[in-house]
């Protein structure tokens, strides 16, 4: 049975994503099977919180509250300082006459008395399925017990805190008025980096609450303003500290009346009221979907990624740039980069069942098409998008930042700037990559209207830009000039190009017909393109290559080449010699590594390569080198720049923390128990032999379907599908023959089209549950290593 679940909390769709799929339930009342109904999710990720021991003092091994809007970092600075570094996600720079960059606000310290003991009297301990922060921290003159979160749905930071003893301990603001990210001017080349400048600070008191106001310059022009208010409270033993961040990005908004009024709207509730209603929101959101594997520290990081994600985003929040909702004031990685960044951010919400937090994202990328138009510059109706960028898309300034071909770059700006600047102009793919997005919520939620009025429009923009540059070769081909395939060279018929050209033509063509305002000839233009346009540049040794003459001849983190295997999988196994030259490609593109397990973090394959070679080989059903590639990421922290703490991937040789590296980590393990491309849904795809128990349910495939699947003593015993949309149901598993032989009243609903592969016949709102006798009638977690690794991330004592 479907679990039926209210959908009024993520009813923030685009206006035009607010009709469901005509005859199909709507997606958003749906959330879950009951396949694991009975599992106690509260009791079972408990095992999952990270749990601190020892108390974090860097702001990367923070631990970490968030609400998809506002977010904050929790860590000491010695002596006596517990300090919460506050941000807020969309508070960024607004000119076009400036490189795009996010603004430090501040932070909370909760100054003690005496010194803080770095080794907890309570371990702290975030627990994930609540969304709550707690522990007791031990200082010279007694212990002080902490309470934290951030509201769900509204931006309010609440710390409630209890003294013992003798402890003593006050609030202080500490507002960040320097609006310069520290590390900004890395390689940005002509843009303007600042100084940036602030009107004075304002700070008082009002309506029962303290403020600090701060408005922002840039250019000379108005830049938008912050007001961060505060009070405190006694409720029973407790104090309360409530806080929040009210943003103008010139939109007119009153930020201190925004603030206050916020305040007075959190005192007017008992914080138990509010944080009942925030930890439903937060176990409705974690029970969503169920795994359970043998190795409990990967089930572990697997967990914590939905955490953060949600922590992230959310339904009206903002989109997931660099940072998210955790802002570090010394990343030279300060804003939104489109060249895998942001695309690999989204990734975990298809298969992970969370569609409804792509809506910021959707939103932004419908609502800026003008941006993504003066971003094509010469290429007039085409659609392009910069490598750096905001999350409204505002591109670098001032001066020239369009697409524009490396053969026609002015000589002295490819002579005078830094390389990064040269090749983010010449970079032309990110547009069509980041709709790939875009078309994967369609898929996995089949919403017609998401598919017919923003992608669709987009995808023919994106192409556009495409159809003005190519060229017609001697052997009749359809060519691409020299373009830049992301972190490696130029080249001509790029394959980064190439793949997504080729998948946006696709798209096009194989929706013509449902189309408004598509002309005939238009149709017969892309249909042309598609058939004439040049494969895959590839060669006998290393596979697919770079582009046309180059060779891939040195380390590679960035997978850009290699993007028709994963994720656009135009190249598959179930292709003539598809398995041959995947397997060949991807080898070769990692033989320039010795050891994956190296421990630091100047390794040839680092952050998203071993997460990317994990799902590269989970589509080839290498299941051994899945698992061999996603357990050494975890289990060398992503070479040495994963923190224990949080799981934040943290490269120490720049001082840059980013979200999509460990992020990307949830998709592998993903991609290892249900694969759904090609319109077939693939049940335990690439699960490593030493896994002989493997269970989960509730994972999301194309197709708007739910799946949940349970693998015992190495075979399959249970498999439940249920159909949101109504969509051609195919399924393939192995043992599934032997499964719908054990339970005929619904394995004879399957018409078997191939070995172990099967069709069926599902209407939407409707269901299939095959269970073998053995199986029991509830689905069982695997025990695995168990308490042996619980809790496992978070600091811990020496």
């Amino acid at each position: 049975m479907f679990s039926q679940r209210s959908a009024s909390r993520i009813a923030c769709w685009a206006v035009a994503l607010l009709m469901a799929t005509a005859g199909a339930q709507d997606f958003r009342e749906v959330n879950a099977l009951d396949t694991a109904a009975h599992i106690d999710m509260g009791a079972y990720l408990a095992d999952h919180d990270m749990v601190y021991t020892r108390l974090p003092t860097e702001y990367y091994d923070g631990l970490i509250l968030g609400n998809g809007v506002m977010g904050a970092l929790v860590y000491v600075e010695e002596p006596n300082r517990l300090v919460f570094l506050v941000t807020r996600s969309d508070v960024y720079s607004l000119s076009e006459e400036v490189f795009p960059h996010r603004k430090p606000i501040g932070r909370f310290v909760l100054e003690t008395g005496a010194a803080i003991d770095l080794l907890p009297a309570q371990p702290f301990r975030v627990r994930i399925f609540d969304g709550l922060l707690e522990g007791t921290l031990r200082t010279g003159s007694g212990e002080i017990e902490i309470r934290a979160f951030i509201e769900a749905e509204r931006e309010v930071l609440t710390v409630l805190t209890r003294n013992t003893g003798s402890a003593t301990a006050e609030w202080r603001f500490e507002g960040d008025a320097d609006p310069q990210p520290t590390n900004l001017g890395r390689n940005v080349g002509p843009y303007f980096v600042g100084p940036f400048e602030t009107a004075p600070p304002a700070a008082g008191r009002e309506r029962g609450a303290w403020f600090f106001s701060l408005a922002y310059t840039e250019a000379g022009q108005p830049a938008g303003d912050i007001t961060v208010a505060w009070d405190e409270a006694g409720e029973a033993e407790w104090t309360v500290l409530n806080a929040t961040i009210a943003y103008n990005r010139n939109r007119g908004i009153d930020t201190r009346d925004t603030a206050l009024t916020t305040l007075e709207a959190a005192r007017a509730l008992r914080v138990e009221s509010r944080l009942d209603r925030h930890i439903e929101v937060w176990n409705e959101f974690m029970s969503r979907r169920f795994v359970s594997i043998p190795e409990k520290k990967l089930e572990s990081f697997y967990y914590i990624q939905y955490y953060k994600v949600r922590g992230a985003t959310r339904p009206g929040g903002n989109l997931i740039d660099l940072q998210a909702t955790w802002f570090d004031p010394r990343s030279p990685w300060p804003a939104l980069w489109t060249n895998l960044n942001i695309q690999l951010a989204y990734w975990l919400l298809n298969t992970g069942n969370a569609p409804e937090l792509a809506e910021p994202l959707i939103r932004s990328v419908d609502g800026n098409r003008q941006r993504f138009a003066a971003m094509a510059g010469p290429y007039e109706g085409g659609y392009a998008l910069t490598g750096r960028t905001t999350p409204d898309f505002i591109p670098p300034g001032p001066g020239e930042s369009s697409v524009v071909l490396y053969e026609d770059m002015p000589e002295a700006f490819r002579r005078d700037q830094p390389y990064p600047a040269v090749f983010h102009r010449a970079t032309f793919g990110n547009f069509l990559w980041l709709c790939h997005n875009l078309w994967l919520i369609h898929r996995y939620t089949m919403d017609e209207t998401l598919l017919r009025e923003i992608v669709y429009p987009l995808l023919a923009g994106g192409v556009e830009l495409y159809q003005q540059v190519i060229r017609e070769g001697e052997d009749a081909r359809l060519h691409l000039p020299a373009m830049y395939s992301p972190e490696y060279e130029y080249a001509p018929n790029a394959n980064y190009d190439l793949t997504v050209l080729k998948w946006a033509l696709g798209v096009l063509l194989e929706h013509a017909q449902d189309a408004d305002g598509v002309s005939d000839g238009r149709i017969r233009e892309w249909r042309d393109m598609a058939a004439r346009l040049v494969d895959y540049p590839y060669n006998a040794v290393e596979g697919y290559t770079i582009g046309a003459g180059v060779k891939l001849e040195a380390p590679h983190r960035h997978f850009s080449h290699l993007m028709m295997i994963y994720p656009f999988y135009d190249v598959h196994v179930e292709q003539p010699g598809g398995l041959e030259r995947i397997r060949r490609s991807v080898d070769f593109w990692l033989s320039y590594v010795e050891d994956i397990r190296a421990s630091h973090s100047e390794v040839a394959v680092a952050g998203y390569s071993f997460t990317s070679a994990a799902s590269m080989y989970a589509a080839m059903g290498d299941a051994g080198q899945a698992w061999a590639y996603l357990d050494a990421f975890v289990d060398t922290y992503g070479g040495a720049d994963i923190s224990r703490g949080n799981t934040h991937y943290y490269a120490h040789s720049v001082s840059g923390m980013t979200q999509e590296v460990s992020l990307a980590g949830a998709v592998s393990l993903n991609d290892m128990l249900l694969q759904s491309w090609g319109g077939k849904l693939r049940v335990f795809p690439a699960v490593p032999g030493h896994w002989e128990d493997v269970a989960f349910a509730s994972l999301r495939g194309e197709g708007a379907f739910l799946v949940s699947a349970e693998r015992s003593a190495g075979e399959l015993v249970r498999l439940h599908i249920g159909s949101l949309a109504g969509a051609p149901c195919r399924v393939k598993a192995e043992g599934l023959a032997r499964l719908a032989a054990a339970a005929p009243a619904n394995g004879e609903r399957l018409e078997f089209v191939g070995e172990d592969e099967a069709v069926c016949d599902l209407a939407a709102g409707e269901e299939l549950l095959l269970a073998a006798p053995q199986a029991g009638p509830d689905m069982l977690a695997v025990t695995g290593d168990g308490q042996e690794v619980a809790n496992f991330f978070g600091l811990k004592r020496p």
